[in-house]
């Protein structure tokens, strides 16, 4: 390892040593739900990445001693623009091969066992990921998360706001780095079951598309999800007309009635709303199943 990649690796571990104890301050609602353990983790395209943990131990030695991606996170994290995901790390451990994965080796041994991870990919090059620890002596972990999710998922958008500081990597003194045949995850422009998803929701096809989340819900016809579409790739409403060879009347009242809906004032709102409820990918399934597109 060269001096270089020793003074990025000491800078990065004495940002996480000063930070950690107000990240585990942040996140002692978890402790209320039954989390064990836990930790954050902000990589970038570039191998270059930030870190917290409930068990400081655990990512101070990640930080020391890890120095590419773990194969079981290649495997299973699609980066798929603007999207969310979500899986486990359950079973035996003995069904990895920790010589040749040693962040599974690792999790191990620091208890960070039966984990629902939450990982939220930003545009193409970011990845920001929690990770959810009962531990290796509970029963049943999938059915405690099926149970919580909405809650780890509530306390994921709790730490956006209050963790904000924490969160972010302008600073490149706070980073760590991956420094040996790091791979940026695959990149796939759907997700590897679209097609499945696609026959299933064209047979079970109401002709309008239901938005809901915590704190919203709210139906849109086609045409609605159609200039929605278009809207959130930023296209103007006379060019939307043009491609639904309608007028540019009609898609200004669809794009209205839209707001209206969904408690909006104005267009910049619209996209931000957008963003935030991660809906691309559900306008995205909804304008295929009509124009029966293929992958």
């Amino acid at each position: 390892m060269n001096l270089d990649i020793l003074k990025i690796k000491q800078s990065a571990l004495d940002h996480f040593r000063a930070k950690n104890p107000s990240f585990i301050k942040l996140c002692q609602p978890l402790q209320e739900i039954g989390i064990q353990n836990y930790y954050f983790i902000k990589c970038h395209e570039d191998g270059t990445y930030l870190a917290y943990s409930s068990k400081p131990e655990f990512f101070e030695a990640h930080i020391q001693t890890i120095r590419g991606q773990s194969l079981f996170f290649i495997d299973t994290v699609d980066i798929v623009p603007n999207s969310q995901i979500s899986f486990s790390l359950t079973g035996d451990i003995y069904r990895f091969d920790v010589k040749a994965d040693p962040v599974i080796g690792l999790l191990w041994k620091y208890d960070f066992w039966n984990t629902f991870m939450l990982y939220k990919i930003i545009n193409n090059n970011l990845l920001e990921g929690w990770g959810f620890s009962l531990g290796t002596e509970v029963l049943d972990p999938l059915g405690f998360f099926l149970k919580n999710k909405s809650l780890l998922e509530r306390f994921v958008n709790y730490f956006d706001v209050a963790g904000k500081d924490l969160m972010d990597t302008s600073d490149r003194k706070k980073l760590a780095v991956y420094d040996e045949n790091f791979t940026f995850f695959k990149r796939r422009s759907v997700s590897k079951d679209i097609d499945k998803t696609l026959n299933f929701l064209r047979q079970t096809h109401l002709g309008e598309l239901l938005l809901s989340s915590e704190g919203y819900s709210f139906h849109l016809t086609q045409r609605q999800c159609e200039c929605l579409y278009y809207l959130s790739h930023h296209y103007t409403a006379k060019e939307i007309a043009r491609f639904l060879h309608l007028s540019h009347r009609s898609i200004e009242t669809y794009i209205q009635s839209i707001r209206d809906k969904i408690g909006v004032s104005s267009k910049s709102d619209l996209l931000q709303f957008i963003h935030k409820h991660e809906l691309i990918q559900k306008l995205e399934l909804c304008k295929r199943i009509e124009t029966n597109d293929h992958i």
